[in-house]
């Protein structure tokens, strides 16, 4: 199975022209204890790369939804250092103040790449 890019989505990502650019953060936060104030923030100046949502139909006929992104080689060791802080803990992916996702860190994650995964291509656009 290949990943395909989006629909609407070009060489430069899946922007909507018309859309407000929010600031995208992930948060370390801890259930029934609020926000523990540790914060991991990505600004398009940090992407080696335009981000990119891609596309692909797993076996069971369900759209599997991520956006890839490629860290600069300063943000990506800032990353790998905000998930080994934070493994085995749970985040919350935030575009302003919207809490689009909320993944748990399993291991550090040391390159430079990340997808993150989605229900839906609406809800990957958000971040890109």
């Amino acid at each position: 199975m290949a990943w395909t890019k989006a629909k609407n989505c070009d060489r430069d990502g899946c922007r909507d022209p018309d859309r407000r650019t929010a600031p995208v953060a992930i948060h370390h936060w801890a259930a029934g204890g609020g926000d523990q104030g540790n914060q991991f923030t990505i600004a398009p100046a940090d992407l080696a790369v335009p981000a990119e949502i891609v596309t692909q139909t797993v076996p069971d006929g369900r759209q599997s939804v991520q956006v890839h992104l490629q860290f600069t080689k300063a943000k990506a060791d800032e990353f790998r250092k905000f998930s080994r802080a934070h493994i085995n803990q749970q985040t919350r992916l935030l575009v302003g103040s919207k809490v689009v996702a909320q993944p748990y860190v399993r291991a550090e994650i040391t390159g430079p790449e990340v997808s993150l995964s989605f229900s839906s291509v609406d809800d990957a656009q958000a971040v890109v």
